[in-house]
């Protein structure tokens, strides 16, 4: 069983030794047009602050990076995958973003439904989930109709 603390999935070092990072398609995020173009509800965050949240994400997106920016002016919000998706969200501190967002995953989309689902139901399923580790290290994770695998 998960328990409720205050936890997070530590992502790989980066080096020689490691694949490249997406610092061009991070280039891209932050100043492209996005094939999709939306207004979203919640407000810009620093989703690596949102323990829950950003757990939640890289579960269902493993391999997702954000970068976060915050000025006088307003916050700034990118997120990028190894697929080539990335979503830019732009606003001031309180508002509803503008969401800029291209590749074959919709990275902002995916964010707010589990945003919405914390709201609406309450919490995540990540917590007080069944684990189960195999033998190959692979990780199952249930909770009612909710399961995820890792590995």
């Amino acid at each position: 069983m998960i328990e409720r603390d205050w936890a997070g999935f530590m992502t790989t070092r980066h080096g020689s030794a490691y694949p490249p990072g997406l610092g061009e398609l991070f280039e891209t995020a932050r100043e492209a047009d996005g094939e999709n173009v939306k207004l979203f509800r919640y407000p810009v965050t620093d989703i690596r602050n949102n323990w829950e949240v950003w757990s939640m994400l890289t579960i269902r997106i493993p391999g997702i990076e954000v970068d976060f920016k915050e000025t006088p002016e307003g916050r700034t919000a990118c997120l990028a995958h190894p697929d080539g998706s990335w979503a830019r969200a732009e606003a001031t501190k309180f508002e509803p973003p503008t969401v800029h967002q291209s590749g074959p995953r919709r990275l902002w989309s995916e964010l707010e439904s589990i945003r919405n689902w914390r709201e609406v139901e309450g919490g995540l399923p990540l917590y007080d989930c069944r684990a189960v580790v195999t033998p190959d290290g692979v990780i199952h994770l249930s909770r009612g109709r909710w399961s995820a695998t890792i590995g």
